[in-house]
């Protein structure tokens, strides 16, 4: 199975990107950011992130002196490094869409099930007309699941509105599954679980559509990223402590995780978990539409998607 992450590139020399024998999961890589050239690597640090919480497998972590264990959703699979984001976070419509439409040219030859797109910009026009949106349409209408991010406006009441009416494009398209961020704390209970603050709200300018579709586990996301990145060099104290995971480890920050929070971190969840049940049940397509709001399964063989 195969998630295409069309972000800042990917940094696949981190041991929890790789397989056992430490090959690189990364089966295709393509920089769309003209200014970058033809370094399809993670400079950023976000997509490299992003990859991690997807799929990362925690060979880093996994072990007698380790205490605790940071491990993707679906740690066994595999990339496509569409790279659209520059080493300042970045990058334009055009970019995305051309990557979106790569990753649809490349679904047979590399089995890509899933698109996790942790980015956006605020909507502009009806998604009927936007053409990130429909780009996003063209990956479901070719058997793809669009996973993306709802933004992180949940704060911004600059219109009087307590955050809402802030989802952003392309997470406003009803074909898209658009993911908000909840606060864990934690812990496995889900009795304590919390929205973010800072996570977009519904309904969609223009549309009105009722999103995000659902919310995942978005706030202080521990997951692999290498030192020496835009992120963490800029946000040095989200370095993850020796001691959280090391047994006899120190307070200081080590070069192999971090812990940043957005609605970034939680739609990587929801790809890896598509991804799971994808490769579980090989005859079903994923669907976010309008009239449900919530994420339908449909086998292949069926004249026409169900929603």
């Amino acid at each position: 199975m195969t998630v295409a992450v069309i972000d800042s590139g990917i940094m696949d020399s981190h041991p929890d990107l790789q397989t056992s024998t430490g090959a690189s999961r990364v089966v295709y890589a393509e920089s769309f950011n003209l200014a970058e050239g033809n370094d399809v690597f993670d400079r950023y640090g976000h997509g490299t992130h992003v990859a991690a919480i997807v799929g990362g497998d925690a060979s880093q972590s996994t072990g007698s002196s380790y205490t605790r264990t940071f491990c993707g959703t679906a740690p066994k699979v595999r990339f496509v490094n569409l790279k659209v984001l520059g080493r300042n976070g970045a990058g334009t419509d055009s970019m995305v869409i051309a990557a979106i439409q790569r990753a649809i040219a490349l679904k047979n030859t590399y089995n890509i099930k899933v698109i996790n797109l942790s980015l956006g910009r605020p909507v502009m026009e009806s998604y009927t007309l936007d053409p990130l949106c429909q780009a996003v349409e063209q990956a479901w209408k070719a058997g793809i699941v669009v996973v993306v991010a709802a933004g992180n406006e949940g704060r911004n009441n600059s219109k009087a509105t307590p955050g809402y009416g802030t989802i952003s494009s392309p997470g406003n398209d009803p074909y898209a599954i658009t993911v908000g961020a909840m606060k864990d704390v934690k812990t496995m209970s889900r009795g304590d679980d919390q929205m973010a603050s800072y996570s977009s709200k519904g309904p969609t300018l223009f549309d009105q559509v009722a999103k995000p579709d659902l919310v995942a586990p978005g706030n202080k996301i521990i997951a692999a990223l290498p030192t020496g990145l835009g992120l963490t060099n800029a946000y040095f104290g989200n370095k993850v402590a020796n001691s959280y995971y090391i047994s006899g480890g120190t307070s200081q920050g080590f070069d192999y995780y971090f812990e940043p929070s957005g609605t970034s971190m939680a739609t990587p969840m929801v790809a890896g978990a598509a991804a799971l049940l994808l490769q579980k049940q090989p005859c079903l397509s994923a669907t976010a539409t309008l009239t449900t709001h919530m994420w339908s399964v449909t086998c292949h063989n069926l004249s026409s998607p169900q929603h």
